[in-house]
């Protein structure tokens, strides 16, 4: 099948007159553009990618010589202006011009690429090693936090290592190695261990979630696996008859494996060294097979920086980079992957370990140089450092100067191009410019499409071989090997001599949308299923990633409207999906240049989608006309949502929350009271998400939240059950079952997936006298259920013990009967824990009672259907002269359901208003960002500054703590309290923020006045940050809520509740996973000279900012509301 020509030259046809000769020249190579020669510049600066050859009619040839001369000069390639009297004489004359400037760009880059030894080549690492070790052998050649390793106290580690590998795979032809294992010295020794055995081994990231674990291993099958204390037990199960422990093979008796090589092993160059990580364009990642050659790429380049004694390299990437430091005398320095994550450690590292050589990515340096806003101090602790190389992205010209400036006298700030398939392929000589010579041992060329030299100056394609070029990737089918010379995906300029210019990224399959990875190409098969939809094209638009949103433009059939094609596909697409705006494909000028993009079988950039989506006039919505008010408003929310202005894009029902995420209600209240003049709570506008909606509370200046009466709410939800028995007679015969049941009690818990419902889990998982917990979860299935159960307990809990396999996650309906449960399990069942609930503290009480209330009325009538006790989870009273949220309104009414429940039924319940729940007090669990006191004290980091002068305190209970003490509850005594459905108050012990600075803060934070705080808070808000913005929600009530409570301290109250308080040591793990969690923002001048004190004397007047709120639903929460989503915090690989 022949291949597509791609379009990869532009004629520029310039004529002072309108004649058509254009048209002749067409031909399926050559993309022609039409000029005249006032506008010949311009259209030159459009199209700087491709090469460029202007033909001009005899009228206007003087003037586009002239231009093309000038433009010569400039980042571009052109190649000049040919004179046309005939126009198939003229594309002779391109072809000559083509291949003259191919020819000379092949030349080129033969120049270079004949300095490049030829294949077999690379450093050879096994008898360098050995030279080294005859040389310095006490040398300190691996270091960690707490271990340390000569060169030779190495080689004795990695021997055990690989006798203990060798008599695993003893009989097997190409075993496979898989190293799973924390990044320390240990880690090292299983990494040379694996070499000296002479096999390929795999390093599976120790931090990587459980869902990946099992996909790693299903690729890699190992026949071995290297793993420690803290990962043995992460090993899916199938291949726990693999597993070696690493920490004792490293340090077993034996003799020395020689490094001349093993005496017998059927790996060779061509199966590779070692294989990691890297993403593609797809959602999952890909395991690179790297060569041997790879592991001294790097030799070369740390000779001439000088890296040897008394030098200690800081490193994330052990397998590239670790050999060459340790054969010339200098210390690996093992960076822990949680290092990657934490500025804030690797900057401790920095000054502790006194390093003096980093590999970092520029991000990570900035953020490193961002931790410390005292510049003196900064510079004084990061002196030791005299060479820093940058992989993984483009290092920005002003990070470098300030690194520089920061840094010691002949500081290196080194940028190093590479790619996880290519290695190390670029490293400019720490000047900064723009242009990246070559390494000398990498074979490089820029192609276009066609296959053909990109001529020097034009944007190609860059393709190199090189020593460590990779092998292939690893698949469940084994090694897909890759091709002699590979596309690494990158667009560049050769610039001259063996330098080239790194201009962006190929247009991929994928964009990313609010965090999302989106296919536009998935989108855009599904909109043109549509009835009316003839065709479809979507991409990304918008000024940065924080403000990227999906377009869609459709060549449509008459009478189609934006909303109905939008509700359409909300039916069938994730939100994320659905695109935000809508334009109308009619014109048939964009119709052909939309198929000449898919001819090219190639996209646009995303710059020049957002310039032809732009072009394009929205699709309609109809007939409707809006209001005045609702057009002003409309533009609001266009502001609110960072759309383009528009007329015409929404509805009268139009909603708010299809358009964006709920933190743009604070945006939107922010523009409401600009452009009316009316200040209205973030909740009514919540209340009332329309467009028409929103103006009726403007307009009517009344809150449109309707009276709420939980009283009323609770009549509307009586407990009621068939069962022919009187309510004393359930009593009763719920408290015979609990006295009769034994060590196998089974527990149904709701709201599992919810962050206190996964240590609840474990909690009552953990007790000998329960068999099983039974999680009820929304989902299509259970095996859907057992995913999102799983996936939520490792996300909030870490690893998970044997106590997991008392869990089954069962697919159920929070609002039928039962729950959508069969009969035969409810009866059954010996507990029912309800912690289910929608958590939103802006909604108003109406929007949440179905969930909230009719919610526990069928938990009740499930429990006496199973003749079992229910303990309901509730939420902290008002503050005194507080109005209640909708929330609390909605608990409230349910609370009430319950106590008529047991007054009526005859239902055993115990009912807890729990306060704050904070970080949990075992290790592995992860930080509960959705809490408000959480996000308070990470914006104190985010801004590196805390109030001083206000009176706060504050309740928190350890979440394990809490679940460990209701667990006890469901089995204890029934009879009275607290199963009596009294409402009780579930809060820990109050801490003051005095002690909260001292004890849960770095001592680094700046003391500052509560007004100069929230006015620097407020502005980095405005300027989008999230964490700022998430503070907005809640910082209102937040204040309010402390100040409160510390009103309770000062009257004698809130130390005797029994559910006790945080110890020093939750205190340190608290405080070190704030800090871990949370980047600094970019330094800014001190709020204040000097530390303040005093008593907060100007708090009405310094919050007035909007009401908490945020949202979360399925499962009980803290308090306070939820307001984001976690992320990963794997290191990536040197590319990615």
């Amino acid at each position: 099948m022949p291949q597509p020509v791609h379009k990869t030259v532009t004629l520029v046809c310039c004529s002072s007159s309108t004649a058509s000769w254009s048209q002749t020249v067409a031909r399926d190579d050559v993309e022609i553009v039409t000029s005249t020669p006032e506008t010949l510049i311009e259209k030159l600066d459009a199209s700087k990618e491709q090469p460029v050859v202007v033909l001009a009619d005899q009228d206007s040839y003087d003037a586009a010589a002239s231009a093309c001369r000038a433009a010569s000069t400039e980042d571009r390639c052109v190649l000049g202006a040919i004179r046309v009297a005939n126009p198939t004489t003229a594309l002779v004359e391109v072809d000559q011009a083509l291949k003259q400037a191919r020819s000379k760009a092949a030349a080129t880059f033969s120049r270079h690429n004949a300095g490049v030894p030829k294949a077999p080549y690379g450093v050879p690492w096994r008898p360098l090693l050995k030279d080294a070790l005859q040389k310095r052998p006490s040398s300190i050649a691996a270091r960690d936090a707490k271990d340390k390793a000569t060169l030779s106290e190495l080689h004795a580690r990695a021997s055990g290592v690989a006798r203990a590998i060798r008599t695993a795979v003893e009989g097997v032809d190409k075993p496979a190695v898989c190293l799973f294992a924390p990044k320390d010295v240990t880690c090292v020794a299983g990494m040379l261990g694996a070499l000296l055995a002479g096999y390929r081994f795999a390093d599976v990231p120790a931090g990587s979630a459980a869902p990946e674990v099992r996909r790693l291993f299903g690729m890699i099958q190992p026949d071995v696996v290297l793993a420690v204390g803290s990962t043995v037990s992460r090993v899916p199960e199938a291949f726990q008859g693999k597993v070696v422990r690493l920490d004792a093979a490293a340090v077993s008796d034996g003799p020395l494996v020689p490094l001349d090589g093993p005496g017998s092993y059927t790996n060779d160059e061509r199966d590779g060294a070692f294989c990691v990580l890297t993403s593609g364009t797809t959602a999952a990642a890909k395991l690179v097979v790297c060569p041997h050659a790879a592991l001294m790429g790097c030799a070369a380049y740390m000779a001439q920086d000088n890296i040897g004694p008394g030098d200690a390299v800081g490193l994330f990437w052990l397998a590239w980079y670790m050999l060459p430091p340790m054969m010339e005398g200098a210390s690996v320095f093992a960076l822990p992957d949680k290092a990657f994550a934490d500025p804030r450690l690797l900057f401790d590292f920095i000054r502790d370990e006194k390093l003096t050589v980093l590999y970092v990515t520029p991000s990570i340096l900035k953020a490193v140089l961002d931790v410390e806003p005292d510049q003196k101090r900064l510079a004084e602790e990061f002196k030791t450092v005299r060479v820093v190389y940058c992989t993984g992205e483009r290092l920005p010209s002003d990070l470098r100067a300030r690194a520089l400036k920061i840094g010691q006298d002949g500081l290196r700030v080194r940028n190093c191009y590479s790619t996880n398939e290519g290695g190390d392929t670029a490293l400019d000589l720490g000047e900064g410019a723009s242009s990246l010579p070559l390494l000398p041992d990498v074979h490089a060329e820029v192609l276009d499409l066609n296959g053909e030299p990109t001529p020097v100056g034009a944007v190609g394609r860059l393709h190199v071989k090189g020593p460590a070029l990779f092998r292939g990737y690893w698949t469940q089918d084994g090694i897909k090997e890759t091709p002699e010379l590979y596309r690494t995906g990158d667009l560049v300029r050769w610039v001259g001599g063996n330098c080239i210019e790194f201009c962006g990224r190929e247009a991929g399959s994928h964009v990313k949308i609010r965090g999302f990875k989106v296919f536009p190409d998935l989108i855009e098969a599904k909109v043109a299923e549509h009835p009316s939809v003839e065709a479809a094209w979507a991409g990304a638009v918008g000024a940065s990633d924080a403000e990227m949103r999906l377009e869609c433009a459709v060549a449509c059939k008459e009478g189609l409207t934006s909303s109905s094609l939008r509700t359409w596909l909300r039916e069938r697409l994730p939100p994320h999906m659905v695109p935000v705006v809508v334009r109308n494909m009619d014109n048939s000028d964009w119709r052909t240049e939309r198929a000449k993009w898919l001819k090219s079988g190639k996209r646009p950039t995303p710059k020049k989608l957002a310039e032809l989506l732009a072009s394009l006039p929205e699709l309609t919505n109809g007939a409707e006309v809006l209001s005045d008010e609702a057009q002003r408003l409309a533009q609001c929310w266009c502001s609110a949502l960072k759309l383009p202005p528009s007329k015409d894009r929404f509805s009268g029902e139009s909603n708010f929350f299809d358009f964006g995420g709920s933190l743009a209600f604070v945006g939107l209240a922010s523009s409401v009271e600009a452009e009316f003049g009316v200040k209205v709570p973030v909740g009514d506008l919540v209340a009332a998400p329309t467009l028409s909606g929103m103006v009726s509370r403007i307009l009517d200046g009344e809150s449109a939240s309707p009276t709420f009466d939980p009283s009323e709410a609770a009549l509307r939800h009586v407990v009621a059950v068939d069962d022919g028995l009187s309510a004393s007679q359930r009593r009763e015969a719920i408290l015979a079952k609990a006295s009769q049941r034994s060590s196998g009690a089974k527990v149904l818990v709701t709201g599992g997936t919810g962050y206190v419902g996964a240590f609840l889990c474990r909690a009552l998982a953990e007790r000998e006298d329960v068999k099983e917990v039974i999680a009820v979860v929304r989902a299509a299935d259970d095996d859907k259920a057992s995913q999102r159960l799983q996936g939520n307990c490792e996300a909030r809990l870490g690893e998970l013990g044997d106590w997991y396999a008392k869990i089954k996650a069962v697919a159920g309906k929070l609002d039928a009967e039962n729950f959508g449960l069969s009969t035969d399990l409810v009866e059954t069942l010996d507990v029912v824990v309800h912690g289910a609930a929608e958590v939103n503290m802006v909604k108003p009480p109406s929007l949440l009672e179905a969930s909230n209330v009719g919610g526990t009325k069928l938990a009740a009538e499930l429990a006496l259907r199973a003749k079992a006790p229910l303990l309901f989870t509730s939420t902290m009273l008002p503050l005194e002269g507080e109005a209640p949220t909708g929330y609390r309104l909605s608990k409230d009414a349910a609370e009430r359901v319950l106590e008529a429940a047991a007054r009526d039924a005859g239902a055993v319940c115990c009912t807890l208003q729990i306060g704050d729940l904070g970080f949990a007090r075992r290790a592995g669990a992860t930080l509960p960002e959705d809490d408000a006191l959480v996000v308070l004290l990470r914006a104190c980091l985010r801004l590196n500054a805390a109030p001083s002068d206000v009176d706060w305190s504050a309740s928190v209970i350890p979440v394990d703590d809490f679940a460990a003490k209701l667990a006890a509850m469901a089995f204890g005594n029934l009879d009275g309290a607290p199963f009596d459905a009294a409402p009780r108050e579930a809060k820990g012990d109050l801490v003051r923020w005095r002690e909260v600075l001292e004890a849960w803060l770095p001592p680094s934070i700046e003391r500052a006045p509560f007004a100069a705080w929230r006015a620097r808070g407020a502005e980095a808000a405005s300027q989008g940050d999230e964490y700022l913005r998430k503070l907005e929600l809640l910082i209102e009530g937040l204040v309010d809520e402390l100040h409160a409570e510390d009103a309770r301290r000062r009257r004698g109250e809130g130390s005797e509740g029994g559910w006790g308080r945080p110890d020093d040591a939750w205190a340190a793990r608290f405080s070190a996973a704030l800090a871990a969690a949370t980047p600094a923002l970019a330094p800014a001048p001190p709020l204040v000279g000097v530390s303040s004190s005093g008593s907060l004397t100007d708090l009405a007047a310094a919050h007035a900012v909007p009401a908490r709120g945020g949202s979360s639903d399925d499962g009980a929460s803290s308090p306070r509301g939820s307001v984001s989503d976690g992320g990963d915090t794997r290191p990536a690989s040197p590319t990615e």
